[in-house]
């Protein structure tokens, strides 16, 4: 029992503590924002108006000097120069430049109204005496039983009028290799036929290729064609020629 009261009186003291606190921390700041209330036994002195010097109507005193006591300035003579004679400069004679003979440029004359110019006219390039004719085609191998085990090129050579034309010879090479064949000798790829074997399978490359005379030399244009490895549906190349007249 005597427990419980001692209990009660400690929390009845501790809550009178902190009211008192509450209220002092309140008085403090009352008097933190008005230092002039009475809560504050020791408000900072107030400011007394001084009080300000009457002026007096008298004059101040200005202390006398005698009549000699400010210099008077004296002007100092200055020497003024005479003027002196200038002498009078006397032209100098001017040579005269003698003219020179400016030369007149002489025309060269027209030629007469009646004179016409020559026109030379521009040689005209011979053409080729044979040309591609349509395009480069890339298929399958379908002329021989190797099927993809194979890369060649292969086509016709036609005459003017379209009909396979025999005996002539187109060359094909890339680097330092080169194979030929006869127009009309491979009849499956239809009149003047001709086929030149480049390669047991197909591989990556650029070729050339060109209807050459019996000497060898170029009678057509050079038909530039590429060939691609691992792809067996284009292992087989297809170029026609044909002759221009």
């Amino acid at each position: 029992m005597l427990s419980r009261i001692n209990e009660r009186v400690a929390l009845l003291i501790t809550i009178v503590l902190l009211v008192l606190t509450a209220m002092t921390c309140l008085c403090y700041l009352t008097i933190f924002i008005n230092p002039f209330m009475p809560l504050n036994p020791f408000p900072p002195p107030r400011e007394v108006a001084a009080a300000s010097p009457t002026l007096t109507s008298e004059a101040p005193s200005v202390a006398t000097f005698p009549p000699t006591w400010t210099p008077t300035e004296t002007a100092t003579p200055t020497d003024t120069p005479t003027p002196t004679d200038t002498p009078t400069l006397t032209p100098t004679p001017t040579e005269t430049s003698t003219p020179t003979f400016t030369p007149t440029a002489t025309r060269t004359p027209r030629p007469p109204a009646t004179a016409t110019r020559t026109h030379t006219p521009s040689p005209t390039p011979t053409p080729w005496p044979y040309e591609q004719h349509g395009y480069t085609y890339h298929r399958a191998n379908d002329k021989n039983e190797e099927g993809c085990d194979w890369l060649g090129v292969g086509g016709q050579v036609l005459d003017a009028n379209g009909v396979g034309l025999p005996g002539v010879t187109v060359k094909v090479w890339a680097g330092g290799w080169q194979g030929t064949s006869r127009s009309d000798e491979k009849p499956e790829y239809g009149p003047g036929g001709w086929e030149v074997y480049l390669f047991p399978s197909p591989k990556d490359g650029t070729w050339s290729c060109q209807v050459v005379s019996e000497s060898g030399a170029g009678i057509s244009p050079v038909v530039v064609f590429e060939t691609y490895g691992g792809d067996c549906n284009r292992n087989l190349v297809l170029i026609t020629f044909k002759k221009t007249s």
